[in-house]
């Protein structure tokens, strides 16, 4: 049988500073401390939801109260090889997190901010639908990798937590590259941010089609069913 992990589960009414830093204490001791899941010597990546540049009271990345005293807790417990990054839907690593409080947090407690920069091909026999993965070199030369996950509604997994946040840590330019058959997106042209990384993607693979739906909010899926059934009718049969 496989052992099963541990799991706390913490209320926590606000994201003021002394509130989730208590909670994460609190959280940690249960868990039988920091010390004991993590050497100190080892070199360690903070992993947040960074997904894209956005203000933090939208809910799509890593609150920054969570980073912040996380980083103050590990400081606190003699930790010193640490550094932050992800592998960012829209963006990287530093140019999301500027002017979020991440990065006077990451300042404050002397934390590099680090943008991937090469993909490492690393092969994984076990894999059922895919046998190998492409991760950034900066997140394979460090011993420990903490996801600092962002709990949030997805629109095709329905929620995003901590097993999602790993998702991140592919290098997702190599992944889209390698794509070979006709991938379609479907997205609203409302959002000039879903607009741009649509537009990169394109870049990166000539195989990506675009389709645009006018007058959502976010999701052309559910706001607009019946326009985006017509247009996957319509490519379905061409």
């Amino acid at each position: 049988m496989n052992k099963k992990s541990k799991v706390i589960l913490l209320p926590c009414s606000s994201y003021r500073e002394e509130i989730v830093y208590e909670n994460l204490e609190i959280g940690l001791e249960l868990l039988g401390g920091i010390e004991k899941i993590v050497k100190k010597e080892e070199s360690i990546l903070l992993k947040p939801n960074l997904l894209k540049k956005a203000e933090v009271d939208k809910a799509v990345i890593t609150h920054p109260s969570v980073v912040g005293m996380f980083a103050r807790l590990m400081r606190e417990k003699g930790y010193q090889d640490l550094s932050l990054a992800d592998s960012c839907g829209n963006g990287t690593t530093t140019r999301v997190i500027h002017g979020t409080g991440i990065d006077r947090y990451l300042e404050k407690y002397g934390i590099t901010a680090i943008d991937y920069s090469k993909g490492i091909r690393v092969e994984y026999p076990e894999g059922i639908q895919t046998k190998e993965f492409i991760l950034p070199k900066e997140l394979l030369e460090k011993d420990c990798v903490i996801s600092l996950c962002k709990m949030k509604t997805h629109a095709l997994e329905r929620i995003t937590g901590a097993v999602k946040n790993s998702y991140g840590n592919i290098d997702l330019r190599h992944a889209v590259k390698k794509i070979t058959k006709p991938v379609s997106f479907i997205i609203s042209s409302d959002i000039k941010a879903n607009y741009k990384t649509a537009q990169e993607y394109r870049k990166l693979n000539s195989n990506i089609d675009i389709t645009y739906v006018s007058n959502c909010k976010l999701y052309p899926q559910l706001e607009n069913p019946e326009k985006v059934y017509q247009i996957i009718e319509n490519k379905l049969s061409n």
